[in-house]
């Protein structure tokens, strides 16, 4: 049966990051996000992801937590107290308060001059690459924007931004491209290539069926790929060859 067809997406252009700014900051020898958010919306769960040196604050919200459920929050204790600012048992009002987001790896350094520069958070990725590692397993890594140059009209990976693993090439997945997964010789799933959920827990984002639905495949060392072409009229053709790896260059050129 014929299946939509839709044009694959392989220009390298758009922006390598979002464009607000984060802060980052190094906990244990690791790049964290930190977050504002609204006193208001505060609950007990959040109190271990204060990034805050304010003791009192802490023990405040400890206080007011104090016997109460995951979710209620300040904005409940305030509406209870016919409060409307939240303040510290030592007087201080608090609207804002920072959080842990948790460890990233997805951020840019803009520079703007020697002494000025901003983080920015979410960088996009160029095409995945799937690969075997020096034991043969299959393997994937996002390549983003920051990780490729354009020399000579072509266009070159950063050989420092490779995964230390890295052996073979086996091909790279662009947006809406048709894909089949195999394990054990048999097909795992088949569909259409959308973009990356967690690429350090190699989870990717397929869909399938009507187009509309999707699905989150996490991918093993032993799945094998294999990309298939499909016509102007959604008919199955057959094999893509793998496309040769970007050429690689020096951080430096």
């Amino acid at each position: 049966m014929p299946i939509a067809s839709i044009k694959q997406e392989r220009k390298f252009r758009g922006e390598i990051a979002d464009a607000n700014p984060i802060r980052v900051v190094e906990i244990n020898s690791e790049p964290h996000k930190i977050a504002r958010k609204d006193i208001k919306s505060i609950t007990k769960k959040d109190i271990d992801k204060l990034y805050t040196t304010d003791t009192t604050l802490v023990a405040t919200l400890n206080r007011i937590f104090e016997g109460k459920d995951d979710k209620y929050t300040v904005e409940k204790y305030l509406k209870e107290n016919n409060l409307t600012t939240f303040k510290t048992d030592s007087g201080q009002p608090v609207h804002k308060v920072s959080l842990d987001a948790g460890k990233i790896s997805n951020f840019f350094k803009k520079v703007i001059s020697d002494s000025n520069y901003t983080m920015l958070g979410g960088l996009n990725y160029y095409c995945v690459e799937v690969y075997k590692d020096k034991k043969g397993n299959t393997k994937v890594w996002g390549i983003r924007y920051v990780d490729i140059r354009r020399k000579d009209k072509k266009l070159h990976v950063i050989k420092e931004r490779m995964p230390e693993d890295y052996c073979s090439h086996v091909m790279y997945l662009f947006k809406n491209d048709y894909i089949r997964i195999y394990r054990g010789g048999e097909v795992r799933f088949e569909g259409y290539y959308k973009h990356v959920d967690n690429i350090n827990e190699k989870r990717l984002v397929f869909s399938y069926g009507n187009y509309t639905n999707t699905r989150v495949i996490k991918i093993a060392q032993k799945d094998e790929f294999r990309k298939v072409y499909i016509d102007i009229l959604g008919r199955l053709g057959g094999e893509v060859k793998c496309s040769a790896p970007l050429l690689s260059i020096s951080e430096k050129e």
